[in-house]
């Protein structure tokens, strides 16, 4: 019997079709399997760029250095400038000791209100946080700097390197190179190079004492505010029930002899500038008596000092969110435009 070629391909259809759907999911299933491993293989990649950038961040110090100065000023950008370019202008991360580290890193800013036959004083701001935390980008700024511009003051607010990277004098010494900056380029800046306050809390309340008080530059600095400083490292560092363990890591250890010389209260008072200290009666962490002793010392040696008690008040009492910070905000004001501001 004779089959035709119709006939012959109408059996046939079956067995090209089950070859055209079997070879359809063979190169479907290709297809998956490619985008599976390419799938795998872009998370594998990401997850060794992102493994790179942690070894840096953690090996590499001045990768980690330009991650954190990027965080900083987007923060800034964010929080502070927003109320701060209101009443002055802003040049940002201007290297102070010749290096391009952001621990030796100030922001200025410069008064609108500035007098235009002569150039502005300068407050500059030392960050607290126990000498090992803390950035120039402080939120205090928000009250504080914005007061000092309304009032025509300029504003410098320092880094300096931090524990347990570096220990006592380094910190001092980033604090002097910064006042020694602003004395030989303060024209240029456009601040008063001969009009130069400082001002810090807690551990920033120590360095801008010791600033004042530096008989390397007698003279430089014409007035010190400090809120909730540490006056006496040695005592400090003896504290009781519990010692201050970041006062230790600042000296370097419990070495009474370098804790001494680190102390405002220890320092070479000849020359002195005024000193205004601002202090919480129930501060737990800087003990109120030693702005008392502080200021004993100060009046013994003749320097204009005033200590303005603030009742009940425990550390970190000058925060933003804090009721008292407009009062002293304008006590601090007060005593710069009083210092700095007069004829």
């Amino acid at each position: 019997m004779t089959v035709s070629r119709a006939t012959k391909r109408n059996k046939n259809k079956p067995n090209t079709v089950k070859r055209a759907v079997k070879k359809s999911k063979k190169t479907a299933l290709q297809r998956h399997w490619f985008q599976r491993r390419l799938l795998w293989a872009s998370i594998s990649a990401v997850m060794a760029i992102l493994g790179s950038m942690l070894v840096l961040f953690i090996v590499h110090e001045p990768f980690r250095e330009k991650i954190d100065e990027l965080y900083y000023t987007v923060y800034a950008a964010l929080y502070i400038d927003p109320v701060l370019n209101d009443f002055g202008k802003k040049q940002a991360n201007i290297a102070y000791c010749g290096t391009g580290s952001r621990f030796q890193k100030l922001d200025l800013y410069i008064p609108k209100k500035a007098s235009s036959d002569k150039l502005p004083p300068v407050v500059m701001y030392i960050h607290g946080g126990g000498w090992a935390v803390g950035d120039k980008t402080s939120l205090i700024l928000k009250t504080y700097g914005r007061d000092l511009l309304k009032k025509g003051i300029a504003v410098a607010s320092v880094n300096y390197r931090l524990v347990p990277r570096a220990v006592y004098p380094v910190q001092n010494q980033d604090i002097a190179c910064a006042v020694s900056y602003l004395r030989h380029n303060g024209e240029e800046l456009g601040v008063d190079p001969r009009r130069i306050g400082t001002w810090g809390d807690s551990a920033g309340g120590q360095l801008a004492a010791m600033a004042a008080l530096d008989q390397k530059q007698k003279g430089a600095v014409k007035a010190v505010v400090e809120f909730y400083g540490t006056a006496d490292l040695w005592a400090q560092i003896n504290h009781k029930p519990k010692s201050d363990s970041r006062a230790v890591a600042y000296i370097g250890g419990r070495n009474k002899q370098l804790a001494m010389k680190a102390s405002p209260l220890n320092a070479n008072l000849s020359g002195a500038p005024p000193f205004l200290l601002i202090h919480g009666t129930n501060d737990t962490v800087v003990p109120y008596n030693q702005s008392v002793a502080f200021e004993s010392k100060l009046k013994a040696a003749g320097v204009d000092v005033t200590l303005q008690t603030v009742k009940h008040a425990n550390h970190n009492f000058s925060a933003e969110s804090q009721p008292n910070s407009t009062i002293i905000s304008a006590q601090m004001v007060d005593f710069f435009e009083k210092q700095l501001l007069k004829d």
